[in-house]
C-alpha cells in the first residue's frame, strides 16, 4: 500500500508539473504574441497625405451670337391633305365648344367622341383621341356645327366630323385659334346637333 500511495503522489506531482508547465508555455506564447503585435503597431509609419488637388480655373469664353433660325419649308396645298409625317403627334386633343343654350348638346358630343366613338377613331387615325374640355363658345358660329383643325390634322378633323351626327363643316383654324396650345381640333356645336 505504501508503494501505491507513493506512486499516486508521484503521478500527482507529474500531472501538476505538466499542468504548470503547460500554463507557463501558454503565458509565454501570449506574451510573445502581444510583443509582436505591439512592435508591428509601433513600427508602421503613417502614410503621407496626398497633395491637395489644384482648384479648377474657370475659363471665360467670349459670347457667340446664336445661329440664325432655319427658314420653314414652303408648304404646298396637297401636303396638308396628305402629310407624310402624320404620326408626329401621338394624341389628337379635341375641344368641344357650344353656345350657352346648346351646352347639353356639347356634352353629348364630347361623350360621343370621348367614349363611344373613341376606339374607332383611334384605330382609324393610329393616334390616341382625347377630349380635353367642354365649354361655352364666346361667339356664335352659325346654325351648323363646325370642326376646325390645326395644320397637319385634316385627316383627324374629317374622321371626327364623320363620327358626329349629321354633316359637319370642316375648316382650318384661324390664326388666333392656332396660337392656343393644347388643342388640335375644335368642335363648335351648332343648332343642327340635338
Amino acid at each position: 500500500m505504501l508503494l501505491q500511495a507513493r506512486r499516486r503522489q508521484r503521478r500527482r506531482r507529474i500531472a501538476g508539473a505538466s499542468a504548470s508547465l503547460r500554463a507557463g508555455r501558454l503565458c509565454t506564447l501570449l506574451v510573445l504574441l502581444l510583443a509582436v503585435t505591439w512592435l508591428a503597431a509601433c513600427s508602421t509609419e503613417p502614410e503621407p497625405e496626398p497633395p491637395p488637388e489644384p482648384e479648377p480655373v474657370e475659363e471665360v469664353a467670349e459670347p457667340q451670337p446664336p445661329p440664325p433660325p432655319e427658314p420653314e419649308p414652303e408648304r404646298v396645298p396637297w401636303e396638308e391633305a396628305f402629310p407624310e409625317d402624320f404620326a408626329a403627334e401621338p394624341t389628337v386633343r379635341i375641344a368641344v365648344l357650344a353656345y350657352p343654350d346648346r351646352i347639353e348638346a356639347g356634352q353629348r358630343v364630347a361623350l360621343l367622341l370621348g367614349k363611344y366613338q373613341r376606339k374607332r377613331l383611334e384605330r382609324e387615325l393610329g393616334k390616341l383621341v382625347q377630349v380635353v374640355y367642354v365649354s361655352e363658345a364666346e361667339q356664335a358660329h352659325g346654325r351648323r356645327s363646325v370642326v376646325r383643325y390645326r395644320t397637319d390634322h385634316l385627316k383627324a378633323a374629317v374622321r371626327v366630323a364623320a363620327a358626329m351626327p349629321r354633316e359637319q363643316v370642316v375648316e382650318p383654324m384661324s390664326v388666333d385659334e392656332e396660337a392656343q396650345t393644347g388643342v388640335d381640333l375644335i368642335v363648335y356645336v351648332g343648332g343642327d346637333v340635338r
